[in-house]
């Protein structure tokens, strides 16, 4: 997904950010920004809060360094 593409109503200050995804090792989640990974379920043992995840991502878009993220929510499968 591409962010800021055919929408006039954004200007040239507009950060354009890429999603995208691929698939890795079995049982992993990771999540990199600029080649940099930012979590790791591997290491975590469980998933990142989505507000984490959105504070790294406009932390990235300020040209901020972003650290990774290290707080998890415990993974249950039913």
């Amino acid at each position: 997904m591409l962010l800021g593409r055919g929408y006039p109503q954004l200007n040239k200050n507009t950060v354009v950010n890429e999603v995208t995804g691929a698939e890795g090792r079995s049982t992993s989640f990771e999540i990199t920004m600029n080649d940099q990974l930012i979590f790791s379920k591997l290491e975590t043992k469980g998933f990142p809060y989505s507000e984490d995840i959105i504070d790294a991502a406009q932390k990235a878009s300020r040209g901020e360094t972003v650290s990774k993220i290290t707080k998890k929510q415990n993974c249950v499968v039913m």
